[in-house]
């Protein structure tokens, strides 16, 4: 696994994983990197990446917490890897949260069809969705198609102007 990253990560990678470290690179090289990627992650749902990705047909999977965990609560692995984690809070654009402002508007919308999600402490969720998205055929096909409908979707949109001037 080589994961293409722009900002540092604070964690050991495991074994199999070669982490290499991108700086901020032009737009075109940054979106041709993204667009050839295998699989997008990310903790928030609103990023201008995932929209990339998306857009591009990249698999993505996008990280989340519904609830509030206390140190009970809180997995031992990830109090292990940052150890002044005691509270998580729920989140939809980690670190900020805005759970409950993003949750209802995209519970309907059918942005939230073109990428799987799991939550980041359920260890499970994540594996399935990783070896759907990497390895399952039927799974990635299945999501390039309904990122295709989005797409399409989309560029029937009237332009913005005549959207206002309507409005």
């Amino acid at each position: 696994v080589v994961p293409f990253c722009l900002r540092r990560w604070p964690f050991q990678p495991a074994g199999h994983t070669e982490y290499r470290r991108f700086g901020q690179r032009p737009y075109p090289m940054f979106h041709d990197r993204l667009a050839s990627c295998d699989l997008f992650l990310t903790a928030n749902v609103l990023s201008v990446t995932l929209a990339q990705a998306v857009l591009a047909g990249v698999p993505s999977l996008v990280f989340h917490n519904h609830e509030r965990m206390g140190p009970r609560e809180i997995p031992d692995w990830a109090t292990a890897a940052t150890r002044l984690l005691d509270t998580v809070h729920p989140f939809r654009v980690a670190p900020l949260g805005w759970h409950d402002l993003v949750e209802p508007a995209l519970s309907t919308s059918p942005y939230q069809d073109c990428f799987a999600a799991a939550g980041l402490f359920d260890r499970p969720a994540v594996q399935r969705s990783l070896t759907g998205l990497l390895e399952e055929e039927l799974v990635r096909d299945g999501l390039r198609e309904r990122q295709s409908e989005y797409r399409d979707r989309v560029a029937a949109l009237p332009p913005l102007g005549d959207a206002l001037a309507a409005a």
